[in-house]
């Protein structure tokens, strides 16, 4: 995922559906190719914030390199 897919991601998909709403971020969920997948956004008001995108950002990358067997 390149920098500009991170700090503009695209928009929201019809078929996502919101889940749960924090503080700071929304969690929705999505179903493609028959899987399920946790879309996590930040909220509007935080993505202005330089310290929150950084650690938003850290949390996506320790994230990606997760492993579980049904990935």
């Amino acid at each position: 995922m390149s920098d500009s897919d991170f700090i503009n991601p695209v928009q929201h998909n019809q078929d996502e559906v919101l889940f749960d709403s924090g503080g700071t971020c929304d969690c929705y969920r999505l179903v493609k190719d028959n899987r399920v997948y946790c879309v996590k956004r930040p909220k509007k008001d935080m993505r202005s914030s330089e310290v929150y995108m950084s650690l938003f950002r850290k949390e996506f990358e320790l994230g990606i390199e997760l492993e579980h067997p049904r990935r």
